[in-house]
């Protein structure tokens, strides 16, 4: 529960931040600052789920959960994937692993309309 707990509420606000700005800020340099420190922050988020991840290609040992679904959809938002994966081997394998579940196909391919 910890871990799900820290990526809804570090990793999916910081992605929202990063994405919108706008919602946290009215100046426009202020906005430029928000998305700036947002993007240092999911630097810094996804080098903790990189340490943090203990299976093969899953994020706890004991195998798949849905802690690999929901930090793989975090993934999704990065506007540079091969740059975000380059530096997180752990990161890069288990979202290979999940993209190649048909249950998180077919979510893709439904929220890609």
């Amino acid at each position: 529960m910890f871990w799900l707990n820290v990526m809804a509420t570090a990793g999916y606000m910081t992605v929202a931040r990063h994405g919108h700005p706008e919602r946290y800020a009215f100046d426009e340099a202020a906005i430029v600052q928000v998305e700036q420190r947002a993007a240092q922050d999911l630097e810094a988020f996804f080098d903790l789920m990189e340490a943090a991840i203990s299976g093969g290609n899953t994020f706890l040992a004991s195998g798949f959960s849905a802690l690999d679904l929901y930090l793989a959809m975090l993934t999704e938002w990065s506007e540079d994937k091969s740059g975000l994966f380059a530096k997180r081997t752990a990161l890069a394998e288990l979202c290979r692993a999940v993209s190649l579940r048909p249950s998180y196909q077919l979510a893709m391919q439904t929220h890609r309309l």
